[in-house]
């Protein structure tokens, strides 16, 4: 579970030092974030819904690498969230979910006007694009007995029964696709707004993917709180008495997750940092 960030850390960290190690490129560096919204995608909700929009957070470190090009790092903090009874042809199924996601940034983007670096004949102004890859984690759950309750480990899907594919790990990486703008509204400051989409390589970011287990096999093995999140619908779940039947079709397997974070950009520009020394003294050697 754990391997995407393993693999990502280090290379993080390795590019930092690398740069920073140059103190003639000190102006390069800007410091910043975004504060706004994000919304998800998937098969409780095939589109962003307004009403279902939560704060979103993002911080990073940015390294100017030309007038063109950028790579930025950092993390990010969200919820998302969503309803089968906002969508009329969802309403029956009954299933809700929410989950917070944790994510560490790893991005590259492209300015469509020269704006990165210092130079005299950079614009005040630029749109950009920006893609890369991202690890996050989540964790959707469900109210059960009006307690919000993690859905990974109930198995909702049946996961952990006999001929089940194993429960699906809460870490994932995603691709990060969006654009933005940006406005220099003084020398070290600039102001702006991003629309980030993330594909995910997850399809249970809402705990709902394939097909409905058998629920009595269900229930025997992890319980009431399984089988009710599993099937809301269920007119009797504490009885037995289930609407779907064993591999009927609770989500669509072939679609990946999305979610998205928007908001407003601010971004503070690092000048250099020079130490002053005394000067340097030149010493002559009697040579007899």
């Amino acid at each position: 579970m754990l391997s995407v960030l393993k693999r990502v850390a280090p290379l993080l960290i390795v590019t930092i030092f690398i740069i920073s190690s140059n103190n003639a490129l000190a102006q390069r560096w800007e410091i910043g974030g975004l504060l706004g919204g994000t919304n998800y995608l998937g098969d409780i909700s095939k589109e962003p819904t307004l009403s279902k929009t939560h704060i979103g957070i993002n911080l990073w470190g940015r390294y100017n690498i030309s007038r063109h090009f950028s790579y930025r790092f950092g993390a990010a903090f969200g919820q998302i969230s969503g309803a089968d009874s906002l969508q009329p042809a969802t309403e029956l199924r009954g299933l809700t979910f929410k989950s917070n996601i944790w994510e560490l940034t790893n991005i590259i983007e492209f300015h469509f006007r020269p704006f990165g670096l210092s130079h005299p004949q950079n614009k005040k102004s630029s749109f950009y694009v920006f893609t890369g890859i991202n690890a996050f984690y989540f964790n959707p759950k469900a109210k059960f007995d009006n307690t919000w309750v993690s859905l990974q480990p109930l198995a909702t899907e049946g996961q952990n029964l006999e001929g089940g594919k194993g429960k699906y790990s809460r870490v994932s990486v995603s691709i990060p696709i969006g654009a933005g703008y940006k406005f220099k509204f003084s020398p070290k400051w600039i102001l702006g707004f991003e629309v980030g989409y993330r594909k995910t390589y997850t399809d249970y970011l809402d705990d709902v993917s394939g097909n409905y287990p058998d629920l009595v096999e269900l229930r025997k093995a992890n319980g009431a709180a399984s089988v009710a999140l599993s099937d809301p619908s269920s007119v009797n779940a504490g009885a037995g008495e289930m609407r779907s039947a064993k591999n009927d079709m609770r989500g669509d397997p072939h679609l990946k997750d999305w979610y998205v974070f928007a908001g407003i950009t601010l971004t503070y520009r690092i000048e250099p940092i020079y130490c002053a020394f005394p000067p340097k003294t030149r010493r002559f050697h009697n040579v007899d």
